[in-house]
């Protein structure tokens, strides 16, 4: 029975990091994902870290309850075979970031026993709180710092394979910031755009032509579906993205690392208003245990030596 109490908490550990391992996921696919600036995006990213931190805490009572290394060991193992399981997918991939994740995991776990297996032997009177809730933030810490590098993997191998493309979401919001008497004008531009079909037709047979100007041959498309007036607006649009990603691409290769960065720094910011529900987390977790029967607490009497002169 007491075999069954250390490891009772361990279940509940590798289904929480589970969970936020395949949240994780879709910013490693696709590290554009938290330029999104919508609700679904936050939902999204306070989803991933409510999920850490409720495996952090997981582990934390975890390691408090077993707190030796023939118990803690296996758990830790399997908490790395979840990166390699659950990014791996379909069967027939491998993700280099996964492994790299694995890794990361080991000595993240394994440090955070060791400095909580350090205070457990050392403490007189048992406060959660005070011996918890520094391992539990400890873990948070270390695994954003682990998750943002495995981020600035992802984003430098998709960027260099298929070169970086500013999200619509960002340049719509930088847009915002251009004066409008700087842009062409969309009622000139539209009169202009008034293509007959003979042209149109010419034009879908020789791509080429608007190629040489820079132009997607996509937009032949908005000239048959579309207004003038929203062709123009789609024009403008395109052309503006075109000059940018020309400025951006000498310095293509620092923009994984400044993605990292914002990435790391928007969890982190996060991450600092939620980590104030530790205490309270840790408080009512040991509270149940203790009311339940679950774990209970002994007085002990102990001889104190002083000095006196």
């Amino acid at each position: 029975m007491s075999l069954l109490k250390k490891i009772l908490f361990a279940p509940l550990f590798l289904f929480a990091l589970a969970e936020f391992i395949n949240q994780l996921k879709q910013y490693l696919l696709n590290p554009y994902i938290i330029f999104n600036l919508d609700q679904a995006t936050l939902l999204g990213i306070l989803l991933l870290l409510g999920l850490l931190i409720l495996a952090s805490l997981l582990f934390g009572v975890f390691l408090t309850l077993a707190n030796d290394w023939k118990i803690v060991a296996p758990v830790i193992l399997c908490a790395a075979i979840l990166p390699i399981a659950l990014l791996n997918q379909p069967i027939n991939t491998i993700n280099p970031v996964s492994f790299i994740l694995a890794g990361g995991l080991v000595f993240i776990l394994g440090f955070v026993f060791v400095v909580l297996h350090a205070n457990l032997a050392s403490y007189l009177t048992f406060q959660p709180n005070i011996i918890i809730s520094p391992a539990i933030k400890q873990t948070i810490a270390l695994i954003l710092i682990l998750v943002s590098f495995t981020y600035y993997l992802s984003a430098n191998m998709l960027i260099a394979k298929g070169g970086f493309t500013i999200p619509d979401s960002v340049f719509n919001f930088a847009l915002q910031f251009i004066p409008s008497s700087e842009l062409p004008s969309t009622q000139s531009l539209s009169s202009q755009l008034q293509v007959t079909p003979e042209q149109l037709q010419l034009l879908q047979q020789n791509p080429q032509l608007l190629q040489a100007y820079g132009l997607d041959p996509s937009i032949l498309n908005n000239l048959q579906t579309s207004s003038p007036q929203t062709t123009a607006n789609s024009l403008i649009k395109q052309t503006l993205q075109q000059e940018f990603q020309k400025m951006l691409a000498p310095y293509q290769q620092y923009i994984p690392i400044l993605l990292a960065i914002l990435f790391y720094f928007t969890l982190q910011f996060i991450t600092m208003f939620l980590n104030l529900l530790i205490p309270v987390f840790i408080w009512l977790v040991f509270l149940i245990l203790e009311k339940t029967a679950f774990v209970k607490f002994t007085v002990e009497m102990r001889e104190v030596k002083k000095l006196v002169v």
